[in-house]
């Protein structure tokens, strides 16, 4: 047996880069590299169950004892239940928006301890012409270690770091946020992004379901990309994209094309007096459960009354038990954990 890990996925046995494995104390142990990955030497110390998770595919449970005799990992995709074919208002029906309405949920951790947690509905409004994206908070959750924080508050000197924040969308796709220092080329049937002349990410078309999925990682190649502000100072060395769209021709696919989007970042913050880094990793997803259109007018009134409850005709008032009806994957069972344990709701 190999010293690597390999996840694949099930149909295409294509390699799953940026996969996250959580142990069963809500650690964040491993993430597979742009090959898809990982050191099993690294997994085999967490005596227990392991959940890898990926926006594009079902959840995966495996022990470790069964890790040991495994080279590779089969995952399947996540069925997207978004209508293959919308409905497209007609010529003499204006609008001025495409509304995305999507769930989403971010969580982090520093030093492996769960630290914050926030789930939310949000309606994106991208205008019909321009580029600036509107968003509307339809329901919320928030929950935070309040343990962890008030300990926190102790030190004389603390600058916090909260990441768990509402996601704004740019109206490309990752591919238009890249600048020239990126370019793509095609090999085996996928388009690679490359950055000074190593590959860092890339561009898959799924004919079978129509998608297309694109996963950059921002920091290669380089291995860390080192700030200073004062007497503090970080290491960022991981910003994982990962964005799935319906379609498949990449030149033609802009955000209202959006079905799942996934950010994974991990940085080490220190201020100068202190011992020892703090370990951060933020984990979000957004996962698009309807799409509509929308005038201005419409926006207006939809604005007007967003402190109501008005996505019930999506999801109930408990939106987090509805998830399976959307088939998003549910959260694995060590961070659900934590948020009857140590994650206390706001």
């Amino acid at each position: 047996m190999g010293q690597n890990l390999v996840l694949i996925d099930s149909e295409t046995h294509k390699p799953i880069p940026f996969a996250n494995i959580i142990s069963n104390d809500g650690k964040l142990v491993g993430l597979s590299d742009i090959n898809g990955a990982l050191s099993k030497t690294k997994l085999l110390k967490y005596n227990n169950q392991l959940t890898i998770q990926h926006v594009s595919y079902e959840n995966c449970l495996i022990s470790s004892k069964l890790l040991e005799k495994k080279d590779t990992i089969e995952m399947n995709k996540r069925q997207n239940l978004l209508p293959e074919i919308m409905a497209i208002p007609g010529k003499n029906k204006a609008y001025d928006y495409t509304v995305l309405t999507g769930y989403y949920r971010c969580y982090q951790l520093e030093d492996s301890i769960a630290k914050y947690y926030k789930d939310r509905i949000i309606e994106f409004y991208i205008p019909k012409a321009g580029k600036d994206i509107k968003r509307i908070i339809l329901n919320s959750r928030s929950f935070q270690n309040k343990e962890l924080i008030e300990k926190q508050k102790a030190r004389k000197l603390m600058v916090t770091i909260n990441g768990v924040v509402i996601p704004y969308l740019e109206s490309g796709t990752i591919l238009n946020e890249l600048n020239h220092q990126y370019s793509t080329k095609t090999q085996n049937n996928e388009q690679l992004i490359i950055k000074s002349d190593s590959i860092v990410g890339t561009i898959r078309t799924d004919k079978n379901n129509g998608l297309t999925n694109i996963n950059v990682d921002m920091i290669a190649p380089m291995k860390e990309e080192i700030h200073s502000l004062f007497n503090y100072s970080s290491r960022i060395t991981n910003i994982n994209i990962s964005e799935n769209y319906s379609g498949e021709d990449i030149s033609s696919i802009t955000k209202s094309d959006l079905e799942s989007r996934k950010e994974y970042r991990k940085l080490f913050f220190k201020h100068k007096k202190d011992k020892a880094e703090t370990a951060i990793d933020i984990i979000s997803e957004l996962y698009i459960v309807n799409k509509d259109y929308a005038t201005k007018n419409e926006y207006k009134k939809r604005k007007n009354i967003s402190n109501q409850s008005n996505s019930i005709y999506l999801f109930s008032n408990e939106y987090w038990n509805d998830l399976s009806k959307y088939n998003i994957p549910q959260l694995g069972e060590p961070i659900q954990i934590l948020l009857n344990n140590k994650l206390i709701k706001e």
